[in-house]
């Protein structure tokens, strides 16, 4: 069976039916994606705790879906007293910009070049499909396998769809790369319309911004050259980033209600936590913007004015007075909390080093009266997440700035950083209980790309209006600007230098699988064993098949080393002697190890030189082998046996003795 049907019906479906239970309005795509995926969380959960295994698991998600299905059909729809107004605009531009997004998936194929950190994703999907086909889900021993990656839901959910649906793993890949991409740009479009669904009257305006939302985030959103959408694709990461926007959707609607509604409050919770179940990183999202857009709508209470009332702000004296009482109980109760937590994380836990990785500075560099305090470096990865164009939209929301105070999400995000990464007191409390390695990816809650669609479509609007040439040329200034800047400009006096389109180009065929194809091949039709390689041979090996190499990522840490200077018996012959090279993982005589030889080097690597996260030079992979290793496998008789080989790949069986 095909695996799209199948996976998108599962993203889609459960929970679109919760939506229509709870009676939350208009199904929004991304709440049925967020709500989707928190249905299956439960599920696994329960199964785990149960101990039901995979077709437990199976019967459980498929009860689950069924009754939430009944449950929504029988339910009346919710009266609309809006009156009704032509879909069929938006429905021709939401289904041109999907499937453009599809073309240009089938043109440019899935992101897999070697060695991105897509690698290590697919290759945890692919250790949980070994799990299912044993019948092992995961288990429930502790809260600490309940929450956060250990837990690793994303990848048991991926994996049993993939399961389900009967298609080889490989095939499976470029599947879910375009389904991933197709949920995520349809999530981001769903949530542009509700963004702007107060701000901008005009329907086809609206769903004109929301495809150009969806083209920005492919272009500019993400840090350097990495595209979030190419580069994030099999991640928990992404999707959960559709759980932070709907966690963030209910906060903005229970901010825009009379009074406190419990449905929606009771989702915003659930979104919540399903975000810390599945990749704790949003969950500080909705951390980190649940306080700033409550400020936000706390200082835009009180300094509005009686002469100017937000939509989402209901005007009568009384039900203000009441939510100006409940705005200022939430802010003040955050800002107590907040303080809290930041004397009870500066008494317990101590700070990791602030300069380990070079990614901040010392505040004492700019105010010499403080010392010992840090903030994120403006101009590496704070910058390489803005970059040029982000500087542009910067420049237009402050010269806007009024027009972004209600719904307060847009004036939250850009003035996110300001409060985080660029105040010393949260940072310090961060390097408490993080490390400074992962502060810059608070920066993703910047909306630029929101932001950066709407100043596009109000752009062009103007010309159309502007009177006389020389005012449309003025006018097409910012519209004209937004897109030049996406480009890679390198001149005497102007850069812009972290352009995306570097990485939504196609991969070429020698820095991807296909360059090792026939190797995945050999290994695919034999018994999982483990491996001894280059880090970087291991590391796709790994990724595509069910094979196990012990190396980190594609750095080599803890594996056997391949690259020294001489090799002996005992490291190989003897039962201690594997324990010693392959640290905790027991030699099993039975399912012997392979030794596999790569010599077959790809291509230079332009992802790698631009966005330095690994050497241009990485898939010359023969330089990673010592002589001395080669010529030990090689003429070492009876304790490696030759298996296969192919132009310039070798690989060995070695046999016990």
């Amino acid at each position: 069976m095909t695996l799209l049907p199948i996976y998108l019906a599962a993203m889609l479906v459960p929970g679109a039916a919760v939506c229509r239970i709870l009676g939350l309005g208009r199904v929004r795509l991304f709440l049925s994606i967020a709500l989707s995926l928190g249905v299956m969380v439960v599920c696994l959960l329960a199964a785990r705790m149960l101990q039901l295994g995979t077709t437990g698991l199976g019967v459980l998600l498929l009860a689950a879906c069924v009754v939430l299905v009944i449950a929504a059909y029988v339910r009346p729809g919710p009266a609309s007293t809006a009156p009704p107004e032509n879909p069929w605009p938006g429905v021709v531009v939401f289904s041109l910009t999907l499937s453009l997004i599809a073309l240009y998936l089938a043109w440019a194929g899935p992101y897999l070049e070697i060695p991105a950190d897509g690698w290590y994703h697919i290759g945890e999907i692919n250790d949980r499909i070994d799990e299912l086909i044993d019948d092992d889900i995961g288990s429930f021993n502790s809260m600490g396998e309940a929450v956060g990656a250990d837990a690793r839901y994303w990848y048991t959910i991926v994996a049993y769809l993939v399961h389900l649906s009967g298609k080889s793993f490989e095939a499976a890949v470029e599947q879910l790369a375009l389904a991933n991409s197709l949920l995520f740009s349809a999530a981001v479009y769903s949530f542009a319309l509700f963004l702007f669904g107060a701000v901008i009257s005009s329907p086809l305006r609206r769903h004109a911004v929301a495809a150009l939302s969806v083209f920005f985030f492919f272009t500019q959103f993400g840090i350097g050259v990495f595209s979030y959408l190419r580069y994030y694709t099999f991640a928990p990461a992404f999707l959960n980033y559709v759980v932070y926007l709907a966690a963030i959707s209910c906060l903005l609607s229970l901010l825009g209600r009379e009074r406190l509604e419990g449905r929606l409050f009771a989702t915003f919770a659930f979104l919540g936590v399903l975000s810390a179940m599945l990749h704790v990183q949003e969950a500080m999202f909705v951390l980190v913007m649940t306080v700033a857009i409550v400020a936000i709508a706390y200082i835009g209470e009180f300094g509005m004015g009686e002469g100017r009332t937000p939509d989402t702000i209901p005007a009568s004296g009384t039900r203000r007075d009441g939510r100006r009482k409940a705005l200022a109980f939430a802010f003040w109760i955050m800002v107590a909390g907040y303080f809290a937590l930041h004397v009870v994380a500066y008494e317990s836990f101590d700070r990791h080093d602030p300069l380990a990785h070079g990614r901040l500075q010392d505040i004492g560099n700019y105010l010499p009266f403080l010392r010992r305090l840090y903030i994120l470096n403006p101009t590496y990865q704070f910058y390489q997440v803005v970059t040029v164009w982000g500087v542009l939209v910067y420049v237009l929301f402050m010269l806007n700035w009024r027009r972004f105070m209600s719904p307060p999400y847009l004036a939250a995000g850009m003035l996110v950083p300001f409060v985080t990464v660029f105040n010393p007191l949260f940072t310090d409390f961060f390097l408490r209980i993080s490390n400074p390695g992962v502060l810059w990816r608070i920066c993703f809650v910047l909306p630029l790309p929101f932001l950066g669609a709407y100043f596009f479509v109000r752009g062009v609007e103007r010309i159309r209006n502007a009177p006389g040439m020389a005012a449309r040329v003025r006018t097409a200034l910012v519209p004209a600007l937004l897109l030049l800047l996406l480009l890679p400009i390198e001149t005497r006096y102007f850069v812009a230098s972290h352009s995306k389109l570097h990485m939504l180009a196609p991969v070429a065929a020698g820095n991807d699988h296909r360059n090792w194809q026939d190797l995945f091949e050999f290994l695919g039709g034999m018994e999982t064993s483990g491996v001894i390689t280059d880090s970087v041979t291991g590391y796709a090996i790994n990724g595509m098949t069910r094979h196990f190499y012990r190396g980190w990522k594609f750095t080599g840490t803890y594996a056997p080393k391949v690259n020294l200077d001489s090799y002996d018996d005992e490291k190989f012959r003897a039962q201690d002697g594997w324990k010693k090279l392959i640290r905790d993982r027991d030699f099993d005589p039975k399912r012997p190890w392979l030794v596999i030889i790569n010599q077959r080097n790809g291509t230079a690597s332009k992802i790698g030189r631009l966005g330095r996260h690994w050497p241009e030079a990485v898939m010359a992979v023969s330089r990673y082998y010592s002589p001395a290793f080669i010529e030990y496998v090689r003429g070492s008789g009876g304790m490696f046996r030759k298996i296969w080989e192919n132009q310039g790949i070798e690989v060995y069986e070695v046999i016990p003795t």
